[in-house]
């Protein structure tokens, strides 16, 4: 099971312009999972890239189906957990114009991370 599910999509930083968007935030054990929101405007592919960390993360592609601001099972994507990789991934291609989140997620300890993400109109 994916350690995403229950997690709180409530707390979140939007994106206004997730076209080539360079991010560059912490994580903690006191905070362990960061949220962005964007909005995807017409059919796209998202493509999403997290690296500089020091120690594994991982990460997901989420959309709230239900619009209850919590992650449950069928809600996530795509996810990335390939552990000691120092980038994680995630692709997708034909979303559909909507709100979708990228969560962060970490085990322990306290690094920073940049991420890098693009989306192309189709």
């Amino acid at each position: 099971m994916s350690s995403f599910i229950g997690k709180s999509l409530l707390s979140n930083t939007v994106l206004s312009d997730v076209v080539n968007a360079t991010k560059v935030d912490s994580l903690s054990t006191a905070n362990s999972l960061d949220v962005y929101k964007f909005t995807l405007g017409g059919a796209s592919s998202v493509n999403v890239a997290v690296k500089g960390f020091s120690k594994n993360i991982n990460l997901a592609l989420v959309q709230d189906k239900d619009g209850n601001n919590a992650i449950e099972a069928g809600e996530i994507l795509r996810e990335s957990s390939n552990a000691d990789l120092m980038t994680e991934f995630v692709n997708a291609s034909r979303l559909e114009s909507g709100t979708y989140y990228l969560a962060i997620s970490l085990g322990g300890g306290i690094y920073s991370n940049g991420g890098n993400s693009s989306h192309d109109e189709l």
